[in-house]
């Protein structure tokens, strides 16, 4: 925009021949390249913001008292209306300033009696101290890589985890050092999971889909462009649908590997989704707002918007729990826009799950915390100093009774976490 301003034929008035052709051709060039580079949505901001400015720079010229009626005439008292402007806002902060030092002065005074006239022992009123929790898991493995994907395999009994390293780890749900412990490596970086019967699909940082069966891989969907982030399966309707950092969700029929539908057009890489309410209605992430797609007819309705980026996403029934960097977790009721909120927490929230019974909720963090929240009253129950790096995934067990942690410490952890506990 400077540079365009920079070259109006205005302000080329008085100079020479050459140079107003200079300035035309430069013109012309900067507003073609504006045409290319931005799109219809950013030229439109472009044209406002640049009518915006001329229209404070009027209506400064006017406050000042100058009805010149062109740029050019404008910019020829430019000097004496700049002038006569600070001198109006060098008198508006010498009032500002008067104002905040009687401020001052009787803030001062009202502490000074507060201090003999009130009783002594009142109590300032701030959040509550987290109480971090240093207990053991009820067992925990070594994965030899960061590890981010997580999945409960009910036919197996046995929580899958995924890794940098491409490996799919099968850990046994106990500490019994007879249990068979198996993996499959995949060509890459495993970011999602999702399994359903005897069958698992693995998203990688490729942008492929592994569809798995007897630790041997069947077959794999192509289709993204870049990591897939999130693999959610609709069991009644036999579809999968899966978010990536490529700003895509897709709809698949997972026995054949066919796309049903693509939803295109958001802005940033989504870094998590699931199903809400039905499974019609695909919530996610788009940078710092929450979304749900209703896959059927391809409509959107945005639920809220953060002050910071989203990373995480859960779902129980029509309530999706969201957190990002923001530290605030936060629960929205889909259908009816009912939002529930917890107190702020001292760390980016990076990873989210519901208990099967819906009565708690859990939180992963950067600093490799586990918070326990009542899903109801959004109240703080536990903290647990769960791993020495952030925490990427959580995922209950079927039953309940216990939940599974990832981390990029390299371990895999199974706690005791039961509402009856609380």
């Amino acid at each position: 925009m400077e540079q365009i301003k920079s070259v109006h034929p205005d302000k080329m008035v008085g100079e020479p021949e050459t140079v107003r052709q200079e300035a035309a051709r430069r013109s012309q060039h900067l507003n073609q390249a504006k045409e290319i580079l931005l799109d219809e949505e950013k030229r439109e901001l472009y044209d406002m913001s640049y009518r915006h400015y001329m229209s404070d720079a009027a209506a400064m010229a006017a406050q000042q008292g100058f009805v010149g009626g062109s740029y050019n005439e404008y910019m020829q008292h430019s000097e004496d209306i700049l002038l006569q402007r600070e001198a109006y806002l060098s008198a508006q902060r010498g009032r500002t300033k008067i104002f905040i030092i009687l401020a001052i002065i009787i803030m001062g005074s009202l502490s000074i009696i507060w201090r003999f006239f009130s009783p002594s022992d009142v109590v300032k009123i701030t959040g509550a101290k987290e109480v971090v929790s240093y207990e053991s898991p009820a067992f925990s493995f070594d994965a030899k890589s960061p590890q981010r994907a997580l999945i409960f395999s009910e036919t197996q009994n046995r929580m899958l985890s995924g890794g940098q390293d491409g490996v799919v780890h099968f850990w046994p749900i106990g500490n019994n050092s007879e249990t068979e412990f198996a993996s499959v490596k995949l060509p890459a970086a495993v970011f999602s999971l999702a399994t359903v019967d005897s069958v698992i699909f693995a998203g990688t940082s490729d942008g492929s889909i592994y569809k798995l069966i007897h630790r041997e891989i069947l077959d794999k969907l192509s289709g993204h462009t870049d990591a897939v982030t999130e693999i959610c399966l609709a069991t009644e309707s036999h579809l999968l649908a899966s978010a990536s950092l490529d700003k895509t969700i897709k709809i698949w029929r997972p026995e054949t590997g066919a796309p049903v539908r693509t939803m295109m057009g958001t802005a940033f890489p989504i870094f998590s989704m699931a199903f809400a309410g039905d499974k019609k209605h695909l919530a996610f992430t788009d940078d710092r707002v929450m979304k749900v797609w209703n896959w059927t007819d391809g409509t959107f309705n945005r639920m809220t918007m953060q002050r910071e980026k989203l990373v995480a996403l859960a779902a129980f029934g029509d309530w999706v729990a969201l957190a990002g960097v923001e530290q605030v977790l936060k629960q929205i009721q889909v259908k009816k826009n009912t939002i529930r909120e917890s107190l702020p927490d001292p760390a980016i929230l990076t990873c989210l799950a519901y208990h099967p019974s819906g009565d708690l909720l859990v939180s992963g963090g950067e600093d490799g915390m586990i918070r326990v929240y009542g899903a109801q009253s959004g109240k703080k129950l536990k903290v647990i100093k769960a791993h020495e790096a952030r925490v990427t995934r959580l995922c209950f067990t079927k039953d309940g009774r216990y939940l599974a942690s990832t981390s990029l410490d390299r371990t895999v952890k199974f706690w005791n976490i039961s509402p009856d506990a609380f």
